[in-house]
């Protein structure tokens, strides 16, 4: 079949949407957010951890402003001043600090998580204050990206019992571009993990890594176990950077890798949202950094169909089908780049998200079944 066509498609959240966590700050991009269902007492709602880029307002004549988050009980952000031309000079987004020995890159802005919620996946109340926000020290340059599990049975964690699990990019001088884990069962209290030690799951350049809600079968070890899609990017590039899958027994130590997805001459592939059970297999949407015969690059998306009782064995896959098309109101932070962070099944039709440029989340809105029959059997 033909490239799947949306039901409803539309930019549903900008900065202009989000309020700022301190008047000394601007939001410049809201994007990349994790999505689940979430079930109170008395009804079910989208849920949405956005992305939220913020800078500072300050300006001084020849000195740029670099981010650290200090770490407290509330969200709080120090902003140190290097001078252009002697101590930094600026690189697109970022500034590179120049040292004797070394260049050291530093973010001229810096990300938490804010909470939006909905009760038919497209207009959001956004929460006012950051929900999640940099607490650790390998998080002082930001967190990033979340992708949300919602496991079928809660899991125990030294003897409390938790619904969701959130992976996140953190950002940090010590420990570079990580990533760690969070649990919670209600979107206001979260547990870093390991639960009495807080510390990253996986090393850097490890990103991209995402859960499926059940376990299964470890070949090796004869054991139920967790399994995680992830995306190792090695400096070496003796391959393009793939998707692989993981095992672990306890959410902290992860092992028994095997190769997934594997990128190809068109670009890198990483996860998207977490696995989705369907009655035909577990659905996987993956991204795709696409070169372009024109030497332009974009972020696409893909879908693959993975049997039920086996995560390695993929029955079916897509042609891309997202793409970046949609019209920003706002100057893009990283151009040509959709994104797909969340996705969510509800009365018989998929709900995708997507940041757009990194400034924008959109949601592409399709029939179910129509979107399960555009993936052809490998």
């Amino acid at each position: 079949m033909g490239v799947p066509r949306p039901i409803g498609e539309s930019i549903i959240i900008q900065p202009k949407d989000v309020v700022p966590s301190s008047p000394d700050m601007e939001v410049i991009g809201v994007c990349n957010p994790g999505g689940a269902l979430f079930q109170n007492d008395y009804t079910e709602k989208f849920y949405l951890l956005l992305r939220v880029i913020e800078k500072t307002k300050l300006k001084f004549p020849d000195y740029v402003a670099f981010p650290r988050a200090i770490p407290r009980n509330k969200y709080n952000v120090r902003w140190e001043w290097e001078r252009i031309g002697r101590d930094a000079d600026i690189r697109g987004g970022s500034a590179l600090i120049k040292t004797e020995l070394e260049e050291k890159i530093r973010p001229t802005y810096i990300s938490h998580f804010r909470l939006a919620e909905s009760q038919d996946g497209i207009n959001f109340k956004i929460s006012e204050k950051p929900t999640f926000f940099p607490q650790e020290k390998y998080e002082e340059f930001g967190i990033e990206d979340a992708r949300i599990t919602k496991f079928e049975e809660p899991i125990n964690i030294e003897g409390e019992f938790y619904k969701f699990l959130i992976t996140y990019v953190a950002c940090s001088e010590e420990e570079d571009v990580c990533t760690a884990f969070a649990v919670t069962n209600d979107f206001k209290t979260f547990v870093r993990l390991p639960k009495n030690n807080p510390n990253i799951i996986f090393f850097a350049p490890c990103k991209d890594v995402v859960l499926f809600p059940k376990k299964f079968l470890n070949p090796r070890t004869g054991r139920n176990e967790f399994v995680a899609l992830i995306r190792p990017s090695g400096n070496a590039r003796y391959m393009v950077p793939s998707i692989g899958l993981s095992y672990s027994d306890n959410l902290i130590q992860w092992g028994d890798h095997k190769l997934f997805i594997k990128g190809d001459e068109k670009g890198h592939v990483g996860a998207g949202p977490q696995p989705i059970r369907c009655k035909q297999g577990w659905l996987i949407i993956d991204h795709q950094h696409r070169h372009n015969p024109d030497g332009t690059k974009e972020y696409v998306g893909r879908c693959y169909l993975v049997d039920l009782g086996n995560p390695l064995k993929i029955l079916k896959k897509s042609n891309e089908f997202l793409e970046p098309h949609m019209n920003l109101s706002t100057k893009s932070l990283v151009d040509n780049v959709t994104f797909p962070s969340a996705a969510i099944i509800k009365d018989n039709k998929i709900f995708i998200y997507t940041g757009e440029e990194d400034v924008a989340t959109a949601v592409h809105i399709y029939d179910l079944q129509e979107f399960l029959d555009f993936l052809n059997p490998v």
